[in-house]
């Protein structure tokens, strides 16, 4: 009867322990910053009459558009890549829209959104990068808002 009580005891401290061990354990299920980054946004802290889209698109390529309230459009296009929270874009192309006329212009060696980490939560985008206003480089900080999403 007392080696009976002892393993009912043992095994009730085992189950016991089990149970608090996985009831502590999160359910953290990974998410892919590739996909969670790819879609389309927009600027939320941009000139009234300037609108900035910016698309991620799942080939690794992207693209950002200016509009501005005279229906002409400058568009940036190139690659981007993401590890963890970094975020590297690199542009390729140009292109000027007025008027329905559009000029193209390649672009060598041209990254933006310098030493840039990112952040989403509630489908706002958060860049946080360097920017060169002037002289002196500055920490700059870009919202987005998602318009649509790709996954």
């Amino acid at each position: 009867m007392i080696h009976f009580t002892r393993t009912l005891r043992v095994s009730a401290a085992a189950f016991l322990t089990s149970a608090i061990l996985m009831s502590c354990s999160k359910d953290k299920t990974e998410k892919d910053p590739i996909k969670e980054i790819e879609g389309t946004w927009m600027e939320s802290s941009i000139h009234a009459s300037l609108i900035n889209y910016l698309e991620f698109h799942s080939d690794g390529t992207f693209s950002s558009t200016y509009k501005n309230s005279t229906e002409s459009a400058t568009i940036i296009s190139g690659t981007y890549s993401v590890k963890g929270d970094s975020l590297k874009v690199h542009v390729a192309k140009q292109t000027t829209k007025v008027n329905g006329q559009s000029d193209a212009l390649a672009l060598d060696d041209n990254d933006v959104y310098d030493k840039c980490t990112f952040k989403i939560k509630d489908n706002v985008l958060s860049l946080n990068y360097i920017s060169y206003p002037a002289d002196a480089p500055v920490k700059t900080n870009a919202v987005f808002i998602r318009v649509t999403n790709t996954h």
